[in-house]
């Protein structure tokens, strides 16, 4: 959208008065009969007054403003609503390995600007590579390979993953990490416990020794008055 405000050399709060007299010196000099009928002066003189007639006229300058205003916005601030990365192949050389065996991965992803493989890190938007098999445990059954791409003009990400079998797994490992992992579990609750019945236990005891104080003052008290009403009463002016 052509700047009317710029090609008349107006800022955008100007008045009518000013609009006018803008343009009035700009016709002056830009009119074609004044200039042979040059073309470069007939195109500048057609800009100045299409832009004259939008700014005179109130209406018209609205909506030119609103539609302004808004292109600014959306340049600013794009959205990104373009479309996500296609994955269009991934796979392995091998449904199953085991720890230390070699595998070859193959990709080809369009209309992205980013592409990162879990075992790789980031590659390029299509490629193969040879890996070796260093994260396999006897306590996992599978090998979780995953291509994750991305653009600049799309919020979605596209993912997909690749399970393989892990010929290392094995069910003991697995049970007896599970189990181990319980039994840590249930041994820093069995250390955090006595601290636990410390902290009651004492202050049961507070609460405790709290009560025998207020008895033993109660007690005193009570000494003391009898002590008193029977002197005055041995004594009635003590």
């Amino acid at each position: 959208m052509r700047d009317y405000y710029y090609i008349l050399g107006v800022n955008k709060g100007a008045n009518l008065q000013e609009i006018q007299k803008a343009y009035k010196k700009l016709a002056l000099k830009f009119h074609p009969d004044k200039n042979g009928n040059d073309p470069f002066y007939a195109l500048h003189y057609a800009k100045i007054t299409e832009a004259y007639k939008v700014l005179s006229d109130d209406h018209k300058r609205f909506r030119y403003d609103k539609a302004k205003n808004k292109e600014i916005t959306t340049t600013n601030n794009p959205t990104n609503d373009g479309p996500p990365p296609v994955i269009s192949f991934f796979f392995a050389s091998k449904s199953a390995g085991k720890k230390g065996d070699l595998m070859t991965i193959s990709w080809e992803v369009l209309n992205a600007d980013e592409v990162h493989i879990n075992l790789i890190g980031y590659v390029s938007t299509n490629g193969t590579q040879t890996i070796r098999l260093l994260q396999e445990e006897e306590t996992e059954e599978f090998l979780t390979i995953k291509l994750i791409a991305s653009n600049n003009n799309s919020e979605v990400e596209s993912k997909k993953v690749l399970k393989i079998v892990n010929l290392s797994y094995s069910p003991k490992e697995a049970a007896l990490k599970t189990r181990l992992e319980s039994l840590s579990k249930s041994i820093d609750q069995s250390n955090n416990e006595p601290f636990k019945k410390d902290k009651e236990s004492s202050l049961a005891y507070g609460n405790k020794n709290s009560g025998i104080a207020y008895l033993l003052v109660a007690v005193m008290c009570f000494i003391i008055f009898v002590m008193l009403y029977k002197i005055h009463t041995i004594n009635p002016f003590f």
